[in-house]
């Protein structure tokens, strides 16, 4: 089976780090992320993976959708 769908939710814009420049934080963990699909050559190697910011915090969740069908979620 493969991945249909890479989900990457961030629900805490309220501490520190991301108050203090957000558009920043969001740009570092896309790049973190990236990276390390690029390095471990599999897109399902950071599932279930929390999003931290640079103070360490946990802002968000990575998830993969594994479903087989190919309909949207709208």
């Amino acid at each position: 089976m493969i991945v249909n769908k890479v989900i990457l939710t961030i629900d805490n814009f309220n501490n520190a780090a991301m108050v203090d420049d957000r558009s920043g934080e969001v740009a570092r963990m896309l790049r973190e992320m990236a990276h390390r699909v690029e390095s471990d050559g599999v897109v399902n190697a950071f599932e279930g993976s929390y999003l931290k910011d640079t103070n360490g915090n946990t802002v968000g969740l990575c998830d993969c959708d594994w479903s087989e069908d190919d309909e949207d979620d709208e």
